[in-house]
C-alpha cells in the first residue's frame, strides 16, 4: 500500500495518524506530514485514525499475481 499526504501544513494537534502494526507487533504512528510518502505491506494491521482538519492524500496499491505466465 502507498499513501502520499499532500496538505501543505500538518500539525500535531490535529491528529489523523496512519497506525500500523509491524510484524514483531509493535504499533507505530505516522503523522500525515506534508509530502511524506508511505509504503507498507497492505495485510498488516492498520488504521487512520479521525483528523480534526482536512486531511489529502492518494492512496494507491501495488499487486503482484502469483500465477506464472
Amino acid at each position: 500500500s502507498t499513501v502520499l499526504y499532500l496538505n501543505s501544513h500538518w500539525d500535531a494537534v490535529w491528529h489523523g495518524q496512519l497506525q500500523l502494526q509491524d510484524t514483531a507487533q509493535h504499533w507505530h504512528q505516522i503523522l500525515p506530514m506534508p509530502n511524506r510518502l508511505v509504503l507498507f505491506q497492505s495485510e498488516l494491521l492498520h488504521e487512520v485514525c479521525a483528523a480534526s482538519q482536512p486531511r489529502n492524500s492518494i492512496a494507491g496499491w501495488l499487486r503482484r499475481d502469483d500465477a506464472v505466465l
